[in-house]
């Protein structure tokens, strides 16, 4: 006698990314992590349905768009005594990337559980470490004679200190394109990256010049501020 079997279901209940006490969010324009996961048909309303033969496939992902690189431990709750798969126990996202991780889910007795029945599960990501290397941004202009004169010195001392920080040259004015920023860096043989502001990284560091120096240590945390034309080689 053949026995029908009906969907069984597993529901998300929780992804929760965790930030410890010790290790606070550094500035928000810096930018952020997000745990997610990958919903069918990606709507979150819809359950993950488990096989006949056992098994569910589950995509989670860790999207890292600040300036650090950051490194997270997984936990997984999982119901119907399932065979976990694939998991990993930790990661590290590098700046700017969405990092995807597919679990597969089996060992689950189909003929022991009611038909329809649905469970949650739950994944969290916990913050280990962030990025160990200290970031230094100048927020410059291509018409700022204060600019081309610090980034010059900045030049010189960047050898010394290309392996132990990050240096990024940021675009303070918005009518000024990539193409204008890359061209201005490859003139003046700047060797250090250049970008446009993340979201409201200008209004959140409170930038309200050309020539704004700021220097973060590896947590995040401010650490060096200085305004226009007052850098050069012997402070930093």
């Amino acid at each position: 006698m053949r026995r029908e079997i009906l969907p069984i279901f597993l529901i998300t209940a929780m992804i929760i990314a965790i930030i410890p006490n010790s290790m606070a969010q550094p500035e928000p324009s810096l930018g952020n992590w997000e745990l997610g996961i990958e919903y069918p048909d990606e709507d979150e309303s819809n359950p993950f349905i488990v096989s006949e033969a056992g098994m569910a496939s589950i995509t989670m992902f860790v999207d890292n768009q600040g300036l650090l690189s950051v490194k997270v431990a997984f936990e997984y709750d999982f119901p119907f005594e399932a065979e976990v798969m694939g998991a990993p126990e930790d990661a590290t996202i590098e700046p700017g990337n969405n990092d995807s991780f597919t679990i597969m889910i089996r060992g689950i007795d189909v003929y022991q559980i009611d038909a329809g029945k649905k469970e949650s599960f739950s994944i969290t990501a916990n913050l280990e470490e962030r990025n160990g290397k200290p970031v230094f941004m100048f927020f410059a202009a291509t018409y700022c004679p204060s600019c081309t004169r610090e980034l010059a010195e900045l030049k010189e001392v960047y050898p010394k200190f290309t392996d132990d920080i990050v240096f990024i040259s940021i675009g303070v004015d918005p009518t000024e394109s990539m193409s204008e920023l890359v061209k201005y860096k490859d003139q003046n043989g700047h060797p250090w990256p250049v970008a446009k502001p993340l979201d409201q990284m200008i209004a959140d560091l409170k930038v309200t010049s050309q020539s704004t120096k700021i220097a973060f240590n590896s947590s995040g945390i401010i650490t060096y501020r200085d305004g226009y034309g007052k850098g050069n080689r012997e402070i930093w």
